[in-house]
């Protein structure tokens, strides 16, 4: 009902209908679930699964409970009307007594129902020429064109649709197209409204594959077997618009679909809301029975030139954490049994990296390691160097107000006022570094890169098995030349010089670009905008680009004339200041809601979490400061002062907020692979 209630509000919205004709049409609807409330009914149209036992277990309830005259209808697209109209017939009854059977028919609607007109109209052997007409008639007056059909396998429809987006579904697992050039040539080419992929989509993988089911198993033509891909979607639980977003990836998104070592979980691909794409998954390693385990000392040419990321050794133990921030941030978190982690066997895997030696480790790096290749140690740094600045000028703000013996003249005007377009800048640019770090995601993910790093500084600690061999990274993080070069191919460094040849290394697999500037249309309508963390930046640039205004307008020359004129200064000095610090909490809050499996409980145990709280107060101290600029009544200006303190004490604490923020940040740059300690069911 709820879905009906969202339909007549979208008709009315777009003025399709009134709103009392949208009432009216709710009025004559009664929802229930109780099977015996159709006692009274004329009319019965059935649209459960397409399973032929449920059906059969429905239509013979029905023929119970509806009275004598009423149509028994179905909305099977694939199964024989007869095969259902037989089950209203109990074994006790004549089979020549067609009482019941001869209202069974079926009216097929064309999806989307509120939208296509067409619907198809099969008759079984028992169907009556009186139900038929019945039904055609009804049709008719719902603004529909009935078609009919003979009961054959698949009927018309779906005889012509299924196997057309089951080719279309082998052309994307062969290799022939990609899920949008299939979608776009059928669009444009054919003029209809949606591409076989997307219209699978709607329709549901379950669905589709039940259909094909039933048109291979009865007419036996090799030409129905269902594609491998549908089966195997299907069998993961993804199937389709039905199942949210936040549930499954796009295939053309999928991470690690090209390792055939890691298995995807599909219970744990999840997101915190349903509407939006999967932050969240996991990956068991799957150890190929046939590798052999290699010591630190192994030259064997077996083990250079294997094509998949198998690890000898502590393989078994080990997993991969994906989440959409790590995968912008260029992380690869491993996952190790407790029994591996931190032991010193032969076989044992590194320990997690949440010890106190560990974390100072990280802590040390951030000080003395400068990847500058890296946009997400670059994103990090930039915004450290800026909350800095907003520090000093929070103390410019605050001090002559709090501290008037340290007053030195022109502090606020010249020392605010120029530090405020500084940080604001340094914010600014630090934000187009966050937008183009989102826009060069990676898609597959690089598993053999994150054992590589892990293992190979472990094994030259303890001893022990090492993987063999090594995998590529197509992070960007991978080069060391440039910023904007490719992230990884056969000139480049690899990824571990101590052990690998570069010609061991394979190109990034197609598709996979050096460096995007902006993504294409498709691409930022089909992943980015449903993608939690681009969100989140772009609320971050949003913020700052507004917030860069009144930077701007606090500079020496500007401000002393503006602030003359109440209006003016208000205008284009404090409600910048407001609207960008509104966009630093929405920011902060989505960074937050990104880590967590629900968007109500805290991941307390993430980095990125923390980063987005410490970014939220910093957000509410820049908007809470301009607040209280508004009035000029001292304590006012005095409260506003001490805004900038802590996110500046509200900027002095806004100001803070964002310091920590950017350090936790920079910590989390360095720290490109994580170990966490899995947890034993």
């Amino acid at each position: 009902m709820m879905s009906i209630d969202k339909l007549l509000a979208k008709d009315v919205s777009k003025q399709r209908i009134t709103q009392s004709e949208a009432d009216e049409t709710r009025s004559r609807l009664t929802a229930t679930t109780k099977i015996d409330d159709l006692s009274t009914v004329d009319m019965v149209i059935e649209a459960v699964p397409e399973i032929v036992a449920l059906k059969k277990t429905i239509f013979a309830q029905l023929a119970q409970i509806c009275p004598p005259h009423a149509i028994l209808a179905t909305n099977t697209s694939s199964i024989s009307i007869t095969q259902i109209a037989r089950a209203t017939q109990p074994p006790s009854v004549d089979p020549t007594d067609l009482s019941a059977a001869s209202r069974v028919i079926s009216t097929h609607f064309m999806n989307p129902v509120p939208i296509q007109k067409g619907v198809e109209i099969i008759s079984g052997l028992q169907t009556s020429p009186a139900t038929l007409a019945t039904a055609l008639a009804f049709c008719q007056r719902m603004g529909k064109i009935p078609s009919q059909s003979a009961d054959s396998p698949g009927f018309l429809a779906n005889r012509i649709l299924m196997p057309y987006i089951n080719e279309a579904i082998i052309c994307l697992e062969t290799g022939v197209g990609k899920e949008s050039d299939i979608d776009e040539i059928m669009k444009n080419g054919t003029n209809v409204p949606m591409g076989p992929l997307q219209l699978a989509d709607f329709i549901g993988l379950d669905t589709c594959l039940s259909i094909m089911e039933v048109l291979h198993g009865q007419l036996g033509d090799s030409k129905y077997r269902p594609a491998v891909r549908l089966r195997l979607m299907v069998e993961a639980g993804w199937v389709g618009k039905k199942c949210g977003r936040g549930t499954a990836f796009n295939p053309e998104r999928e991470p690690l679909r090209d390792h055939p070592s890691l298995q995807l979980a599909p219970s744990t691909v999840r997101g915190p809301f349903h509407f939006l794409n999967p932050t969240q998954a996991h990956y068991r390693h799957e150890q190929p029975a046939t590798s052999k385990p290699t010591s630190s000392h192994d030259d064997s040419d077996d083990a250079e030139q294997q094509g998949t990321p198998e690890v000898t050794g502590p393989s078994s133990g080990v997993a991969y954490k994906w989440t959409s921030r790590n995968n912008r941030k260029g992380r690869h978190t491993l996952v190790v049994k407790p029994s591996l982690a931190g032991a010193n066997q032969g076989s044992s895997g590194p320990p997690p990296k949440d010890g106190v030696r560990q974390v100072m480790s990280g802590v040390l790096k951030m000080f003395t390691y400068y990847p500058f290749w890296d946009v997400s140690w670059l994103v990090a740094y930039v915004f450290t160097i800026g909350s800095i600045v907003w520090v000093i000028n929070a103390f410019f703000s605050l001090l002559p107000l709090t501290n008037p013996s340290t007053t030195f003249s022109g502090e606020t005007l010249y020392g605010g006022g120029i530090t405020a377009f500084i940080g604001a800048t340094i914010f600014e640019f630090g934000s187009v570094l966050l937008m183009l770090e989102a826009f060069n995601e990676n898609r597959s993910g690089c598993f053999g890169w994150a054992l590589e790093q892990v293992y190979e500084s472990h094994v030259e600690q303890q001893g022990g098995n090492r993987l063999a061999p090594s995998d590529d990274c197509t992070h960007h993080h991978v080069n060391k030349r440039n910023l904007v070069g490719k992230p990884a191919n056969a000139d480049s460094a690899p990824t571990n010089e101590k052990t690998a040849p570069a010609s061991t290394y394979r190109s990034p697999p197609p598709g996979a670009s050096s460096w995007v500037w902006w993504p294409s249309y498709h691409e930022l309508t089909t992943h980015h905008l449903h993608d939690l963390g681009f969100l989140a930046c772009s609320a971050q640039m949003f913020g700052a680009s507004v917030f860069w205004i009144s930077g701007f307008t606090a500079l020496p020359g500007i401000y002393n004339v503006i602030s003359n004129t109440t209006r003016v200064l208000n205008g284009v000095y404090w409600v910048p200041q407001v609207v960008g610090g509104s966009g630093f909490i929405v920011s902060g809050t989505l960074f937050m809601i990104e880590t967590q499996k629900q968007w109500y409980r805290p991941a307390l145990r993430e980095l990125g979490w923390h980063i987005g709280l410490w970014n939220l107060i910093g957000g509410l101290g820049f908007t809470l400061c301009p607040i209280f600029g508004f009035g000029t009544v001292e304590w006012r200006v005095l409260q506003a002062s001490v805004s900038t303190f802590w996110g500046e004490y509200t900027r002095t604490k806004g100001s803070w907020a964002f310091l920590i923020g950017s350090l936790i940040q920079l910590y989390e740059s360095v720290a490109k692979h994580p170990v966490e300690k899995m947890k034993e069911s």
